[in-house]
C-alpha cells in the first residue's frame, strides 16, 4: 500500500506531535503532563503522572492483567452506527470513561470528553490482530493538545502490541498499512476534541456495545437530549437516505465540516456531518443542501456538479469515491481500495433524488 499525506495535514501536525513527541526523537513518544487538579479523577484507572507514556496496548489499560485479554474493569465494547471503511479490516471499539465523569453535551454535535477517557480501535484480517489505535485524554480542555494519540502494532505471536511512531507497511505481511502519526492527525485534528466515532449520531441505536440510550440512563451526559428513545435523532428519508447520509457523516463528515481547516481549501466548502439540529427533512440536512448542484472549484474528470440530483455518473461525490489513484480519490488518505458497497449506497441515494439538470 502507499501513503498519502496531504498539505492540510502536514500544516496541522504541530498539535497532536506535542502528544506523541518531536519528529527527531526516535524513543517513545513525549506524554503530555497532566493536570491533576483540573478534574478528579477516580482511582479505578488513574493517569499516569510520568513523562512516558504506554509503550505496550498491555500498558494501556485496556486489559485487565499482565496476560490474557479480558477487558479492565469499567472498559466497554461500542458500536457506530455508521463505519469508517478501513479496506475491508474487521474492528473491534472499546471505551473507558472514568466512574462518576460526565461527557459535556451542551453542543450535542461537539462532544468535549472527560480527563481519562480512553478509546480503543483494533483492526484485524482473517483473524490477524494487526494494530490497536489509542485515544486517551490527559488533560483538561479541547482539542488535539489535550490528546495522547497512539498507535500499537501486533507481534507475531498476538500476546501484545507496542507503540510505533513512524507507522508500519504492510504489517504482519498483509497490505495493511499502519499509520504514522501525522496521518492519524489529519482526521483526529478536524472535530473539537478529536474523537470521530463515539458521539450523538454515531451512538443513537440499540446495541449490543454501549449506545447513546444507556450514556443517558447512566447520567454519564451533561445535557441529555429530550424524548425517550430508543431513537433520539432520527435520519430523515428512508432507508437507502439514511443508510448514505449516515456512510457520508462517518466517511466523509471527519473533514468535510466548518469545523475541519479543509473545509475552507478546495472542494471541500461542502458539510457531509450531519447536524443533529438539522434532520428535520433531507432538504435541510447539510449534505445535500451544501452539495446539490454546487459547482466544483476543481475539475473533477466525468463530474458536472458536486451533487447532481438524479446522477451519481455526473456528482463528484460519488466520481472521486470510486477512485483510488491520484488527487482526485476520495478520500484522499487511508484507503487503497473501493469501498464498493458504501459507494453504491450514495450512488443509490442520489439517483433516487428528483432529476436536475444543474447549471
Amino acid at each position: 500500500m502507499r501513503r498519502n499525506i496531504s498539505r492540510a495535514g502536514l500544516t496541522l501536525s504541530a498539535a497532536l506531535l506535542c502528544a506523541c513527541g518531536g519528529s527527531d526523537d526516535p524513543g517513545p513518544p513525549d506524554a503530555m503532563p497532566v493536570e491533576p487538579d483540573a478534574m478528579p479523577i477516580p482511582d479505578a484507572m488513574p493517569i499516569p503522572d510520568a513523562a512516558t507514556m504506554p509503550e505496550t496496548l498491555r500498558e494501556t489499560g485496556l486489559y485487565a492483567g499482565p496476560e490474557g485479554e479480558e477487558l479492565a474493569p469499567g472498559v466497554r465494547a461500542y458500536v457506530p452506527s455508521y463505519e469508517l471503511w478501513a479496506d475491508g479490516a474487521s474492528k473491534e471499539r472499546w471505551v473507558y470513561l472514568p466512574p462518576g465523569s460526565k461527557i459535556d453535551t451542551s453542543d450535542m454535535d461537539a462532544w468535549e470528553y472527560p480527563v481519562g477517557t480512553r478509546l480503543w480501535k483494533e483492526f484485524s484480517r482473517d483473524g490477524t490482530r494487526l494494530e490497536t489505535r489509542l485515544l486517551y485524554k490527559v488533560r483538561a480542555g479541547s482539542g488535539p493538545s489535550s490528546w495522547f494519540v497512539g498507535t500499537f502494532a501486533w507481534d507475531e505471536e498476538q500476546t501484545d502490541a507496542r507503540l510505533v511512531r513512524n507507522g508500519v507497511t504492510d504489517a504482519l505481511g498483509t497490505d495493511h498499512d499502519i499509520p504514522l502519526f501525522l496521518e492519524c492527525q489529519q482526521c483526529h485534528s478536524t472535530v473539537s476534541d478529536v474523537v470521530l466515532g463515539f458521539s450523538a449520531v454515531l451512538l443513537d441505536h440499540d446495541s449490543e456495545g454501549v449506545d447513546l440510550g444507556d450514556l443517558i440512563a447512566e447520567g454519564a451526559l451533561t445535557a441529555p437530549p429530550a424524548g425517550s428513545g430508543p431513537v433520539y435523532f432520527p435520519l430523515p428519508g428512508d432507508d437507502a437516505t439514511q443508510q448514505a447520509l449516515g456512510y457520508m457523516h462517518a466517511n466523509c463528515g471527519g473533514c468535510h465540516n466548518p469545523e475541519s481547516p479543509v473545509f475552507t481549501s478546495g472542494d471541500a466548502l461542502q458539510n457531509l456531518r450531519l447536524d443533529t439540529a438539522a434532520l428535520g427533512s433531507v432538504d435541510t440536512v447539510p449534505a445535500f443542501a451544501s452539495t446539490r448542484c454546487q459547482e466544483m472549484q476543481k475539475p473533477v474528470v466525468g463530474a458536472d456538479a458536486i451533487l447532481v440530483p438524479g446522477s451519481p455518473e455526473t456528482s463528484a461525490i460519488t466520481v472521486r469515491m470510486g477512485k483510488r489513484d491520484g488527487d482526485e480519490q476520495m478520500p484522499q488518505i487511508a484507503t487503497d481500495q473501493i469501498d464498493a458497497t458504501g459507494l453504491a449506497a450514495v450512488e443509490a441515494w442520489i439517483r433516487s433524488l428528483p432529476a436536475e439538470t444543474c447549471p
